[in-house]
């Protein structure tokens, strides 16, 4: 394909057919700020492949491992974070999805009395050798171009235990499972 100048403003962008510019040809920088909406520019991710036994919190704190720290390219860029974690619980076990240090997707309805806000629950399982996982999706509109750290945190009730990546007994036995749990960031072109 013949490509052709315009004065000295460059090449006549009309000619260069679609998916031949890639990232790969363009000087560093370049894609990002000219890629369309809705477009991934960036992938961050936390994996914690660590049974962690006996997390006994009973206010919120943090998943140790599940944080990963993305720096969005402009103020319009939103991120979809992803997390998948694994885990076992011998009572109620809620977690919550944090930016810095503010709950986001978390529920809002009105009252909430006793109840406990946040994003899911809960790893609780009737069976001693039973994990289960839990799934969020959300995409965050930070409305920064600073660096931001996204984080899980959790809360058992009082007196029980939670355990990441293991169900609450981990005995060693063939129909035991040990899994792994992640946390990923991607930003999207505004």
């Amino acid at each position: 394909m013949a490509l052709s100048l315009s004065g000295t403003t460059g090449i006549v962008t009309g000619n260069i057919a679609d998916a031949n510019v890639t990232a790969g040809k363009l000087a560093s920088g370049a894609a990002r700020a000219n890629f369309g909406a809705g477009c991934i520019l960036q992938v961050v991710q936390g994996v914690n492949t660590n049974v962690q036994n006996s997390l006994t919190s009973s206010t919120f704190a943090d998943i140790p491992d599940i944080t990963a720290t993305i720096t969005p390219t402009s103020t319009s860029n939103k991120i979809l974070v992803m997390v998948s974690m694994y885990g076992g619980a011998t009572s109620n076990c809620s977690v919550r999805l944090v930016r810095g240090s503010t709950p986001i997707a978390v529920n809002t309805t009105s009252p909430t009395g006793s109840r406990i806000v946040s994003s899911a629950g809960d790893f609780y399982a009737n069976q001693q050798n039973t994990g289960c996982t839990i799934s969020i999706t959300f995409l965050d509109s930070p409305a920064t171009t600073s660096s931001t750290t996204y984080k899980m945190q959790y809360l058992v009730q009082a007196g029980y235990q939670f355990c990441l990546n293991s169900n609450y007994n981990d005995t060693n036995a063939s129909y035991v499972t040990r899994g792994i749990s992640t946390i990923t960031l991607m930003e999207i072109a505004g």
